[in-house]
């Protein structure tokens, strides 16, 4: 675990606390936020609001502008054209795309990435009497996003076992290497965050190292 390199406010504790929690694909985020939330701790998770954000039609018109889908958003085609899983295939869509052109892929972020901050503004503001809330974020630092947390936690594990991890989930190791490629390495993220856990551990060892983390923060 990396020593904490913040001076630990006090006063900021008292009111609530923001920790953000990033990593590369399938180093074992989600894993960790899920037994955070099984402590009772509020937590976020920024796939589920872009997510969310592919269900709203006013969202997806405007990314339909910037991707060449061939659909043509309000017609009768459109839910048929994306089949029985619109949402799912809709996503999957534009992955192919981004992943392959990084000029749509930054366009993309422009749009998405103020929205996911209103989220997090959002969830942040529900943080009261002392709470401290968790928020999952893939591109924290890519996305800049770190200026909105109070302490920030990297999960990482080697990349052969994270692309196991993918396949095992049913990613295509293509995919796998598109997504990981586009995320900034582990090495930077390692000089930019407070706390570093390896999650290549048995289950009940990662999570005794969460616990410690929280521990130190609160502390």
């Amino acid at each position: 675990m990396k020593l904490i390199h913040k001076t630990i406010n006090a006063k900021t504790l008292l009111m609530h606390a923001l920790i953000g929690i990033t990593g590369k694909i399938a180093s074992g985020k989600s894993t960790a936020l899920n037994y955070l939330g099984s402590k009772g701790y509020m937590t976020f998770n920024a796939d589920d609001v872009v997510r969310e954000l592919y269900l709203d039609e006013g969202v997806i018109g405007r990314v339909m502008k910037l991707f060449p889908l061939g659909l043509t958003q309000g017609s009768r085609e459109f839910p048929k054209a994306l089949g029985s899983s619109p949402r799912e295939t809709f996503a999957r869509k534009i992955a192919d795309i981004i992943y392959n052109d990084e000029v749509k892929r930054r366009e993309l972020e422009k749009l998405i990435h103020p929205l996911i901050e209103e989220k997090l503004m959002l969830f942040a503001s529900s943080l009261r009497g002392g709470k401290i809330g968790f928020a999952e974020v893939p591109l924290l630092f890519e996305a800049k996003m770190e200026k909105f947390f109070d302490y920030t936690i990297l999960i990482y594990c080697d990349r052969d076992v994270r692309m196991q991890r993918a396949i095992d989930r049913g990613l295509e190791e293509k995919k796998f290497d598109m997504i990981d490629r586009v995320q900034m390495s582990d090495e930077l993220k390692k000089e930019r965050v407070d706390f570093v856990i390896d999650s290549d551990v048995e289950v009940r060892e990662f999570e005794c190292e969460v616990d410690r983390v929280i521990d130190r923060i609160i502390k």
